[in-house]
């Protein structure tokens, strides 16, 4: 079985340190409830895989003003994060001070101001996971999955080689029409 964790109990010591919310020993207990819980899952073969995903300051900028121009990233946006961003550098301490105390399992940082190179990097971290520490292997095809996938792979490049003689046609015919026009534009020149 495969769980995902968002990062909301790391969050419950990032904001109310910087905010100044909880006094420090409350923040201190609740770094030791975070580390007696990844123990408590580690103690019970519970194979753990922390990312932080970090983004440099001008991404982060780059995403704010995303939001406030481009409309279907509207619903994104949050007042809060701008104040937010002015306290970037004690929040970039805090998260320091996390990946320090936090450690009953290592953490991933992984470069995001790419998704597709962080994208790359968590599946990546994850398949590699999967063969060493939970030596997953791919299961043995009965006869009927082989034939099935078989048949399956056949059927799907059909259809791709259909969907390529059509894509072909289309453009031949878009060649026609541009040859066509340069004929006429040419014609019409001539005749000028």
């Amino acid at each position: 079985m495969v769980q995902i964790f968002n990062r909301s109990y790391y969050e419950d010591i990032l904001v109310p340190t910087v905010e100044k919310i909880y006094e420090p020993k409350m923040v201190k207990a609740r770094y030791d409830d975070v580390n007696n819980f990844e123990k408590l899952l580690k103690d019970n073969d519970t194979i753990i895989i922390k990312f932080f995903l970090h983004i440099s300051k001008e991404k982060q900028e780059e995403k704010i003003k995303e939001r406030l121009v481009i409309e279907h990233k509207f619903w994104k946006f949050d007042p809060s994060d701008i104040q937010a961003r002015q306290k970037r550098s004690e929040y970039q301490e805090v998260y320091e001070n996390i990946f320090d105390k936090c450690k009953e399992t290592s953490w991933n940082i992984v470069p995001s101001d790419q998704k597709w190179y962080k994208n790359y990097l968590i599946a990546k971290t994850i398949v590699e996971t999967f063969e060493k520490k939970m030596k997953l292997e791919r299961p043995d095809l009965d006869p009927g999955e082989e034939v099935y996938q078989k048949m399956y792979t056949e059927q799907d490049q059909k259809e791709k080689v259909i969907e390529l003689e059509k894509e072909v046609e289309k453009l031949e015919q878009q060649n026609k029409k541009l040859e066509q026009k340069k004929k006429n534009k040419k014609e019409k020149v001539e005749v000028e």
